[in-house]
């Protein structure tokens, strides 16, 4: 995200899009509003490393959600976590 990168050091983006109990199918999606939220099987998502392995836990889902929502169990998306990293 380039407003992401204009933020000052340590700062961040509190939205779903840099969530890190949130992606995007593995097969694509071009709508906004297509991000899926992990945060009923954190768990099970913290441990996707690989596109087969988010295949596996997709019907865990928890709801789509707009890139720009955020709710209460918000974490911050860390460099190189998960699928997505």
């Amino acid at each position: 995200l380039d407003l992401q990168q204009k933020l000052p050091e340590g700062g961040y983006l509190r939205a779903c899009i840099g969530c890190g109990l949130s992606d995007y199918s593995p097969i694509g999606n071009g709508l906004f509003g297509g991000l899926a939220c992990f945060r009923e099987t954190k768990t099970a998502y913290r441990a996707v490393s690989t596109k087969t392995g988010l295949f596996a836990i997709w019907d865990s889902l928890t709801e789509f959600v707009q890139e720009t929502y955020v709710c209460p169990e918000f974490e911050r998306r860390r460099p190189g976590a998960g699928y997505r990293g």
